[in-house]
């Protein structure tokens, strides 16, 4: 399985900023649906990591799907603790928490472990938000496009650390 590109997500997320620069698409619309192809992305990022560790590591093929089919049918949180479970189930605790010790010390001054979780949990609070609501025009969905983009590379960031993790495993 090979990684989501996160320059096609950012493409469609610009291609709907002019679609409400131009006027042709509301903003709360396009906001909306930018703020969910940017979560969407991030669990299908979350859901390839997995998928492509069971690929790897697995080799009987009915053993394999059933381990694939159990990830796929927990997809439905990307917070933190969703995607830790995940993980677990993948890897296993103990190395999980030797990953999470690894992530926590990475020497980096644009990343940082407890600001990815936390715009992880805000990116799902604002989702769940948009997905379970229609969108009212003249109502703010809370994110720009700039932040959404902003979050985006931010998360992708730090699941490109993990992702470097896990597949040294």
């Amino acid at each position: 399985m090979q990684d989501l590109d996160v320059r096609k997500v950012k493409k469609n997320i610009k291609a709907l900023e002019k679609l409400e620069n131009d006027s042709l698409l509301e903003p709360e619309l396009a906001h909306k649906l930018a703020l969910i192809e940017c979560c969407g992305w991030v669990e299908e990022k979350m859901h390839c990591m997995m998928l492509d560790y069971i690929d790897k590591k697995v080799s009987n093929i009915v053993l394999r799907e059933k381990v694939k089919d159990s990830i796929k049918n927990t997809n439905y949180g990307f917070r933190y603790t969703d995607f830790k479970d995940k993980l677990v189930a993948t890897l296993g605790e103990t190395e999980v928490i030797r990953i999470e010790s690894f992530v926590k010390r990475y020497k980096d001054s644009y990343f940082d472990f407890e600001h990815f979780k936390h715009i992880l949990s805000e990116l799902k609070k604002k989702r769940d938000e948009c997905a379970h609501t229609y969108a009212r025009i003249g109502a703010s969905t809370g994110f720009g496009f700039t932040q959404i983009e902003e979050k985006l590379n931010y998360v992708n960031k730090g699941l490109n650390i993990f992702q470097n993790f896990v597949r040294r495993r």
